[in-house]
């Protein structure tokens, strides 16, 4: 009697080029899934997006897979093929989860990818997986067990994109106790942040001041000074020409435009269009005070607050992006994370919405409960995933070279 020994092929192929495979049985159709582990998509070490995961608080989870690739029905389920990107160079390690029985895989080859180990049998718990090239297009990597479709892997492009930023310090009334975060002064704190954000969409967030540009506006004094001012001037009094400190007029400018942005308690309005006229001054000043061109992506990152009281409840606004420009109230302390909410307000830069539907992405493609992902768009919640559609909006934004 002849028998069979049992074993597994993984093949490779380019997605619109040819397919490499080695013809060989096994006696049981076997399912081979791949995942990333908790610390690794927390800490951005790359890009691992797995429908499975995305669905969870979707609305509309039929369009949502289409963005993914179901590869085939094995053992009468869908075989739905998650999205991994890695940079040239990269290693990284994925989790297996085997179903079936075989004794051992063929050789996994492929010119731009390495695995190790580089043939799996049913004891493997993960394979290590290294990039020795760019894949300038869609890789995916199938698994096949006695010719039969038993898992697959996409590999995202992975040229990297860069984004070029400036980065404002603004300190509004400097001697209040809500000063900024000494960390987020630190350019090494920033690129961290913007590493383990970015990384995923293999895009490269390059900070081009070592040191930030600042805005130091004593903004108390100047309305003080603005209003007694205005006061004499209805009175048809003389103003004095000469006070007994300095005026800058480009801050006095500034000052007077924006007032009626603040509220009683010295908070930014938590309105959209009095947020907006706040951004705008603020763009308008930092070209004139450190002659930064009016259309670079800038980042500005306050000593504000903006919160509002509705219902008996607080309610915190962290930050507002408007075309290249992303401005941080860091003022909220206990209501911002920096290291998640600054890089949630550059991808907005980048084109991305939020998860959930508002008045500024009606046309999002997916939409998802509020607060109901783990994604980086999302409101109030733990700020640690992009997934493959957004990486491609931010790529593909004019922004991104």
């Amino acid at each position: 009697m002849i028998v069979e020994t049992p074993m597994l092929t993984l093949t490779a192929r380019l997605v619109g080029g040819s397919t490499k495979s080695a013809r060989i049985t096994d006696k049981k159709r076997c399912r081979v899934e791949f995942k990333a582990a908790t610390h690794s998509i927390k800490n951005g070490e790359f890009g691992f997006d797995a429908y499975d995961d995305a669905k969870k608080g979707c609305l509309d989870k039929n369009a949502l897979k289409k963005e993914y690739e179901v590869y085939a029905d094995i053992n009468g389920k869908e075989y739905i093929v998650p999205w991994v990107s890695l940079r040239v160079g990269q290693t990284i390690v994925l989790d297996l989860k085997i179903k079936g029985n075989f004794a051992e895989t063929e050789k996994i080859e492929h010119p731009n990818l390495i695995f190790e180990p580089d043939k799996i049998s049913p004891k493997t718990k993960q394979i290590k997986v290294t990039c020795n090239a760019l894949l300038e297009k869609e890789t995916l990597v199938e698994v096949k067990a006695d010719g039969k479709p038993a898992g697959a892997i996409n590999f995202f492009p992975n040229t990297p994109k860069k984004v070029k930023l400036c980065w404002v310090v603004v300190e509004i009334n400097e001697d209040d106790e809500d000063g900024i975060n000494a960390s987020v002064q630190d350019k090494f704190m920033l690129d961290t942040y913007f590493k383990k954000a970015f990384n995923p969409a293999v895009i490269d967030i390059e900070i081009e001041n070592t040191e930030p540009y600042r805005l130091i506006i004593p903004y108390r004094q100047y309305q003080e000074y603005i209003n007694k001012k205005e006061k004499a001037e209805r009175k048809g009094e003389k103003w004095p020409s000469s006070s007994v400190w300095d005026i800058d007029p480009q801050i006095e400018s500034f000052v007077k435009s924006t007032m009626d942005c603040f509220d009683s308690n010295g908070s930014l309005k938590y309105i959209d269009k009095t947020r907006i006229k706040f951004v705008q001054g603020l763009v308008s000043l930092n070209t004139l005070k450190n002659d930064v061109e009016a259309n670079r992506v800038c980042l500005f990152l306050t000593n504000l607050k903006c919160e509002i009281e509705k219902d008996g409840t607080m309610k915190f606004n962290n930050g507002v992006t408007k075309g290249n420009v992303s401005v941080m109230f860091l003022g909220n302390k206990n209501y911002i994370d920096p290291a998640t909410e600054i890089p949630h307000e550059v991808m907005h830069v980048l084109e991305v919405g939020h998860t959930f539907q508002d008045d500024g992405n009606k046309s999002q493609k997916h939409f998802f409960y509020k607060t109901g992902t783990n994604n980086y768009m999302d409101y109030n919640n733990p700020k640690t995933t992009t997934w493959k559609w957004q990486w491609e909006i931010m790529r593909e934004s004019a922004n991104a070279l």
